[in-house]
């Protein structure tokens, strides 16, 4: 790899301060000793002189730190003094002596396509080199590459190895991500204790998805005894911070009284923050809440409406209890062939009483109706039949 003349010459002078070093220190100088002194004019935001200590321990002393330390100059500058040819000139040379955060470097680079042209070929060389050596965010990347098969083939086998690597290493988000493949089995063998340890060490670092995930096993009594009153106290510590997932969980709490007084006006307040954040459930519940006038006076438009956002990402009962909207017409403009579409599409989700509903407005439709009911199950069932992300 070719560098540029202005490198060559920073190198000169690089070389004569280098030999002036080792001329006051009338011995030669110490490869450590001459990158810490680089490290230290770094921290005083001296680049010039902090290069020209690394340049020659890279290049003489092939300090492979030192050549870190430049590649990432190189790539963290803006402008004209960025230069990827030369960071990656560098993270090669230490990479090459196994530096594992050099290793690592570069795999990213080529793995993200951001500076370089996109290459996965070398990208998981270099990441998987950097995973051997014991590079717990490597591990973890290697992990990811094999569980979401982007641009390579799906192997879940390989990513509960490389999950498993960086978990022991104290890796959080691995420590999750293997967590969700042992609850689900996912890959691997179902094994609900594994997957409550690792929630636990990921949520004992402060994982809002690891935390969440325990309190659900607490709520639900998955592999552990139940424990709604751990649960309450997770999830009230993560609906402070604004998590969405635990204001919805913290509504159903205060809405059925568990751990705490019955209250549907907290129920309502919690609902509507997650609501606010596009959470299905909690727009469901809350437009339940309108309609019935739970914790907040009774208003079916604003409940319908609510009905309509959960029921266009897949919420089967939204669907329900849309469907019942445009049969009844409250809230909304009675409609028999939109009633039926609804009905229709949550019948194919198996929600109970969908199926004899629309039946039942099926026969009543005139022939013209009939027809655009049909197209509009079909329309429907391909665009509300599942939960959409």
């Amino acid at each position: 790899m070719r560098l540029l003349p202005s490198l060559l010459l920073l190198i000169i002078s690089s070389f004569l301060s280098y030999a002036s070093v080792a001329a006051n220190e009338k011995s030669e100088p110490n490869p450590d000793e001459i990158h810490k002194q680089g490290l230290a004019a770094y921290d005083k935001k001296d680049l010039t002189t902090a290069i020209m200590l690394w340049l020659p321990n890279a290049l003489t002393s092939n300090h492979a730190n030192s050549q870190l330390k430049l590649g990432n100059l190189f790539l963290d500058q803006t402008g004209e003094r960025k230069n990827i040819d030369h960071a990656l000139f560098w993270y090669t040379r230490a990479a090459s002596q196994e530096h594992a955060e050099a290793q690592s470097k570069l795999g990213h680079i080529y793995y993200t396509g951001k500076l370089v042209n996109k290459d996965i070929t070398l990208a998981l060389k270099w990441l998987l080199k950097a995973a051997r050596n014991e590079h717990a965010e490597s591990q973890y990347t290697v992990a990811t590459i094999y569980s979401t098969g982007i641009d390579v083939n799906i192997n879940l086998q390989k990513a509960a190895y490389w999950y498993d690597k960086a978990a022991n290493n104290n890796h959080t988000e691995a420590q999750n991500a293997l967590a969700e493949m042992y609850m689900h089995g996912n890959g691997i063998y179902q094994d609900l204790n594994k997957a409550f340890d690792l929630y636990t060490k990921a949520a004992a670092k402060d994982h809002t998805n690891a935390q969440i995930n325990l309190a659900r096993i607490y709520f639900n009594g998955l592999g552990q005894p139940k424990n709604t009153k751990k649960a309450f106290e997770l999830f009230q510590k993560l609906a402070s911070k604004g998590d969405a997932d635990a204001q919805n969980y913290l509504g159903d709490f205060y809405k059925e009284g568990i751990e705490t007084e019955k209250d549907l006006v907290m129920a309502f307040k919690y609902y509507s923050q997650a609501a606010e954040q596009d959470n299905l459930s909690a727009q469901y519940s809350l437009g339940k809440m309108y309609v019935n006038g739970y914790g907040v006076l009774m208003d079916y438009h604003k409940g319908v409406d609510l009905f309509i956002k959960a029921a266009k990402k897949g919420h089967k009962d939204a669907q329900m209890d849309l469907g019942v909207a445009y049969f009844t017409g409250k809230g909304i403009a009675p409609d028999s062939a939109l009633a039926y579409a609804w009905f229709h599409v949550a019948a194919s989700q198996g929600v109970k009483n969908a199926y004899k509903n629309k039946s039942v407005i099926y026969d009543k439709l005139l022939p013209e109706d009939k027809k655009r009911a049909v197209l509009l199950s079909s329309e429907f069932v391909e665009k509300y039949g599942s939960i959409k992300n």
